[in-house]
Parts: C-alpha cells; sequence; structure tokens
C-alpha cells in the first residue's frame, strides 16, 4: 500500500545540466519575443520558469497579455532548443541520485514525482539525458504552469490523489530539493523536506531555514532514503 508521495526538485537535486537549460531558454525567447532581455545576470536558483520569462520580459517593457499570449509557442520552442543544446553540454545525474531513483520506485509504499521550476517537457528531457525515465515520476508540478513555486505542491498532491485514489499529506508528503525555495515550497502543503547540498547551497544555508533534514549529496543512498522515510 501507497504510504509516501515524494516529490524531487530536478535542477541542482537530480541534475546538472551544464547551464542547458539557461541556454534554451535566452535562444526561445530571442525566437519569441526578440529579447532575452537580462536573462544573463538573472539568479535562476529557486525561481518558476513562469517567474523567471515574466520578469526578464517585463523589463523589457512587454505586457503580462502578450506574454501569456505566446507563452505555450515559448515553451514549445525552448523544448526545441534543448533538444538541438543537449547533446553539447555534460549533462549528467547529481552523484547518487540515480541509484536513491531507483530504490524509491522499487517500494510499493512510495509514489515518485516531481516539483520543479522546469518547464514540463524540458525537465524531463534534462531527466533523460541524465539517465532517468520520465515513467519513474508519475504526477509532477511544473513551472510552466505556475509563477510562485510554493503553488505548485499543492497541485502535485491533487494530482497524485486523482491517479492512486489515495489522499497524501502531512509527514507522507516528501519534498527533496537543494534551495531554500524548495524547503517554503513544501511548506504549503505542511510536508516533510530533505534538503541536499548538491546545488548552489551549502549545508549551514539549508540548514538555516529549517528543513527536517539536511544531506550532503545523496551518495550514501541509505542515509538518504532514511531521511526521506523517516
Amino acid at each position: 500500500m501507497l504510504r509516501y508521495l515524494v516529490l524531487f526538485d530536478i535542477d541542482g537535486t537530480l541534475v546538472w545540466s551544464d547551464g542547458a537549460g539557461k541556454a534554451s531558454l535566452a535562444a526561445a525567447l530571442q525566437r519569441v519575443f526578440g529579447t532575452q532581455g537580462r536573462l544573463a545576470a538573472y539568479d535562476l536558483r529557486g525561481q518558476t520558469d513562469r517567474q523567471i520569462v515574466s520578469d526578464v520580459l517585463a523589463g523589457e517593457g512587454i505586457s503580462p497579455e502578450e506574454i501569456e499570449t505566446r507563452f505555450e509557442d515559448l515553451c514549445g520552442v525552448m523544448a526545441d532548443e534543448l533538444v538541438a543544446l543537449l547533446p553539447r553540454h555534460d549533462v549528467r545525474p547529481v552523484t547518487g541520485g540515480l541509484q536513491l531513483v531507483e530504490r524509491l520506485r522499487a517500494r510499493e509504499d512510495v509514489l515518485l514525482g516531481l516539483v520543479t521550476g522546469n518547464f514540463r517537457e524540458t525537465g524531463y528531457l534534462k531527466l533523460e539525458a541524465a539517465g532517468y525515465a520520465r515513467e519513474d515520476f508519475r504526477v509532477g508540478a511544473y513551472g510552466s504552469e505556475r509563477a510562485r513555486r510554493t503553488d505548485l505542491p499543492p497541485l502535485a498532491v491533487e494530482r497524485a490523489r486523482q491517479l492512486v485514489g489515495q489522499r497524501f499529506a502531512g509527514q507522507n508528503v516528501v519534498v527533496v530539493g537543494d534551495t531554500p525555495a524548495d524547503i517554503a515550497c513544501a511548506r504549503s502543503v505542511n510536508a516533510r523536506t530533505v534538503a541536499v547540498a548538491t546545488g548552489w547551497d551549502s549545508v549551514e544555508t539549508l540548514r538555516s531555514h529549517s528543513p527536517d533534514s539536511v544531506l550532503l549529496d545523496l551518495t550514501d543512498t541509505e542515509q538518504a532514503l532514511a531521511a526521506i522515510l523517516a
């Protein structure tokens, strides 16, 4: 019987994409809107792609209405650009990530999913390029759907309920991520948080945001499982 809904972030948590995501977004913005604005200077950590697009294009005087009208086109173009760019980038799994997902997938009490700032398709493209299978993550909420990251976990939890006919709540929902934003978004559904210092934030920085557990990395699969399934 299912007991846990485990929701992973992608960038810096499961995958290192070597800048492929940012490069594909820059190319897509240029193709669809004729500008990439100040994307090069934008801090992507913990943001959703929808929020990034909104901020960057607003800085160029493009209205929210125009952004929304062409947003689906942007998502498709970014996916096409990423497919072209991936072979030129060193996209790889975070050390221990593949082994951890394999162990979790094999458990009968775990439903795996995603809570990511990535657009839906680009997130899966990164995962597949790093060696994960998209079918391992049966539910998700994506940065193409909401601008605020804290709005994503409720979507994922509801989709899990619809998929398996079971309600996940409180300590039975676990968010695994590498930024303070992942910790904050978990609180939107009172989930447990496992922070991993596999991204850009240190153990000390992550610990200052009071997650339930902090891991240096995912190298020790048993340690990671113990934290997630506590």
